[in-house]
């Protein structure tokens, strides 16, 4: 569960993961849901939001999802090809960087997320002395009520929701992240709208106001690397010295013996 309900993942086994092994849109992952628009529940004026369809995020398995701020949007209604890419980040601990990876309480890897929702959650429960069932934490779940009166209130606080709520989470010295293009296409046609209603007696007014569909994939089967590097390292740093050495210490015995030279001359 999360803040918008019922939260799905895919492909999570980090250790033995699906591979897709040829780019473009028809070699990865597809899958087509039914919303069920009329067991929705929530109202936005209540507490919950207005909108209707999904929302998918492309994430590391090893971090949290937070969908209440990030994330695609999906209507029904709509194809959506969503082409990947993935950068893998490796940052330098202090001096040379800030990175650091902590250990937290709740999860097993440290990832900025997993960090956040901590944070978030430890906020809630000095405030609440309950935890909302989508954050991580031992704490009892909040109920109902306070759900909508004091996590509600919470989270509405300016520090939450401008971000100004101080978690102390710094860099990770290693990530992983995923950036997405995403563009749409109207669905279905006319032949799949026929075949459907046919095979599975779906009605084609139903499929249109129900039915969302989206293609996950790779658009090009490599990954960038962003490294941060020591501006000199140990061998550059003494090479350096010693060159400098070499240099100052050449042109001194070069000078002196220019002098010995002069004064030679003018002697005789």
């Amino acid at each position: 569960f999360n803040y918008f309900g019922n939260c799905y993942t895919f492909n999570a086994d980090e250790n033995n993961p699906l591979k897709q092994t040829m780019e473009g849109s028809g070699n990865g992952f597809m899958a087509f849901l039914d919303i069920i628009v009329d067991d929705y529940t929530e109202n936005y004026f209540t507490g919950g939001v207005s909108e209707i369809g999904l929302k998918l995020l492309v994430h590391d398995p090893r971090e949290p999802a937070i969908m209440d701020t990030q994330g695609i949007a999906l209507a029904p209604g709509n194809h959506a090809f969503i082409a990947i890419k993935r950068t893998l980040y490796e940052n330098h601990v202090p001096p040379w960087g800030v990175c650091e990876d902590r250990q937290l309480e709740y999860y097993d890897t440290y990832t900025l997320p997993a960090c956040y929702l901590e944070c978030r959650s430890k906020h809630i429960v000095a405030n609440c002395a309950c935890r909302p069932f989508y954050l991580p934490g031992t704490a009892p779940s909040c109920d109902p009520t306070t759900m909508f009166t004091c996590v509600r209130e919470v989270l509405g606080e300016f520090t939450v929701t401008r971000g100004e709520l101080e978690c102390n989470c710094p860099v990770p010295c290693s990530m992983t992240k995923y950036s997405t293009s995403v563009s749409y296409a109207g669905w279905p046609n006319k032949l799949t709208e026929e075949h459907i209603s046919t095979a599975y007696g779906i009605d084609p007014a139903y499929m249109a106001e129900n039915g969302v569909v989206f293609s996950v994939y790779y658009e090009e089967l490599n990954y960038q690397k962003i490294r941060q590097l020591k501006a000199m390292d140990g061998g550059q740093l003494a090479s350096n010295i010693g060159g400098m050495m070499g240099l100052f210490i050449g042109a001194s015995v070069l000078s002196l013996l220019e002098v010995w030279e002069y004064l030679w001359q003018r002697v005789k």
